[in-house]
């Protein structure tokens, strides 16, 4: 995704925009509760950003 926004920019310079993504990953277990994985991924983001800009991190 965030490759593909960083494209979606440099095709289209001088727009005024600027973009910037951190994302938090997680996999999600077969018999695992969707929220227990949503927290991870929640709790990856959040590392992701205080890291600083354009990160991905996995929970």
């Amino acid at each position: 995704m965030a490759e593909l926004l960083q494209l979606q920019q440099a095709q289209h310079p001088g727009q005024g925009l600027t973009v910037s993504f951190s994302a938090g990953i997680t996999e999600l277990a077969v018999d695992e509760d969707i929220d227990l994985a949503i927290d991870r991924a929640d709790r990856a983001m959040y590392r992701a950003k205080v890291s600083g800009h354009r990160r991905c991190e996995l929970g």
